[in-house]
């Protein structure tokens, strides 16, 4: 947990019980109170004060993400934004900040059984957010100036669904349905995967509930009339938002589109194992993504050989050097035997090193001719995929895939033939 939140949250805890309750107010159950097209759940319901909706401090604090200090002897709460530092005072209609302006509120934060209740379109308009009123339903919606900035409507069509920059979480769900798992991947953003059927797999940005931008290699999609499966890439691409995949063992045609609004391409890199770890879960579903595009049966993961390829990576960082054979003459099939996996009767490796990301270690997999043979293998029927990072190593990165075939039961008296490759 962010430290700072840690903090917020002890805070709100401790304040809950310190501050005396007084007050006597009118509460209107039916007011709602939507951050970026997301109901916000608090732990008591918003309030109308004097025309002005007030909600829990802890709460709307917490949702905006707006660190907070608390101070017992003046009563007084300090909340920093990206704008100011700004100081309520409890009972007090006007607030003081470090940039001299003093703003009069319509009404002061109160106390409300043991809990602090604040204006919620002064806290939210702090912080840069924009704040309307829908008289009829009776909702304040919030919405963030990170998410109002979203201006670029970038669209995807994929079968019958599809998906925009600037589109809610709701609005996507609507049409793709929760996602199988949500994990920090690309430019730190929260990646929704969709791999429920590798016909249709995209993996979806997202930031403050909003569609910030996706990644597919799905057979069919199209991006716009010139930038679609199996089309050839354009002869001017003017948009860096936009990067598109070309398989130069098929004509250089497109196979696969990401894109990412410019305003979210952070240069933060992440070096973490678990960072890493995601990235080769991803390479196997964008794998068995291609293997479908080709008519080919999905492969099943095998832990023991990711297992097996995270070794020989580690192997290759530590002792300098990058080849299919170990040092001390193991092939990958020795590697792969070693870790007690059972009944395989073919083994393959894939092995790449230099690049962080799964959409970039299979964009040189697939462009090299005896890889992409490797990952289209009809017999393969399991593959285990690891990525690690070494700093100060020749490549910084190093990831591999491992393939094998599980034999079936013999039929007819005929012997399963053992073969491997690389």
């Amino acid at each position: 947990m962010n430290p700072l939140k840690q903090f917020f949250i002890i805070f709100c805890t401790i304040f809950s019980f310190l501050i005396p309750v007084h007050g006597s107010i009118v509460t209107d159950d039916t007011i709602h109170i939507t951050v970026n097209n997301v109901l916000l759940e608090t732990e008591q319901p918003p309030v109308l004060i004097e025309n002005s909706t007030l909600v829990p401090l802890r709460d709307i604090c917490n949702a905006l993400e707006i660190p907070v200090i608390w101070n017992g002897d003046t009563k007084a709460i300090t909340i920093n934004t990206n704008n100011d530092i700004y100081t309520l005072e409890i009972g007090k209609t006007s607030v003081a900040s470090v940039k001299n302006k003093t703003i009069i509120l319509p009404s002061p934060p109160t106390i409300i059984d043991g809990k602090a209740f604040v204006p919620v379109r002064f806290i939210a308009e702090s912080t840069g957010a924009t704040v309307t009123w829908n008289g009829n339903t009776k909702t304040v919606a919030i919405v963030t100036e990170s998410t109002s900035a979203v201006t670029d409507k970038i669209q995807i069509t994929l079968g019958t669904k599809s998906v925009y920059t600037g589109e809610t979480v709701t609005e996507l769900k609507q049409d793709f349905g929760e996602p199988s798992r949500i994990e920090k991947s690309i430019y730190n953003l929260d990646w929704y995967i969709y791999n429920q059927d590798y016909k249709e797999f995209i993996m979806i940005a997202v930031k403050n509930n909003i569609v910030v931008g996706y990644y597919t290699n799905a057979k069919g999609f199209a991006l716009n009339d010139e930038i679609k499966y199996d089309g050839l890439k354009p002869e001017t691409m003017s948009d860096e938002q936009i990067t598109v995949y070309t398989d130069s063992n098929n004509d250089d045609k497109i196979y696969a589109v990401l894109v990412v609004l410019s305003s979210y391409q952070n240069e933060e890199v992440n070096h973490s194992q678990e960072f890493l770890d995601i990235q080769a879960r991803e390479n196997f579903d964008i794998l068995n993504t291609f293997r479908v595009n080709h008519g080919k049966s999905v492969l099943e993961w095998e832990e023991l050989l990711a297992e097996s390829a995270k070794k020989h990576c580690i192997d290759m960082a530590e002792n300098g050097y990058f080849a299919h054979d170990s040092l001390n003459g193991d092939t990958h099939k020795d590697r792969i035997l070693a870790t007690g996996i059972r009944n395989t009767i073919a083994w393959g490796e894939n092995i790449v090193a230099g690049r962080e990301l799964a959409v970039d270690t299979f964009h040189l997999w697939i462009n090299s001719e005896g890889h992409r043979v490797n990952m289209l293998r009809d017999n393969f029927t399991h593959v285990g995929i690891a990525s690690i990072y070494k700093e100060g190593s020749v490549y910084d990165y190093y990831s591999g895939q491992n393939f094998v075939e599980k034999k079936v039961p013999e039929e007819d008296g005929k012997k399963n033939t053992i073969t491997f490759y690389f």
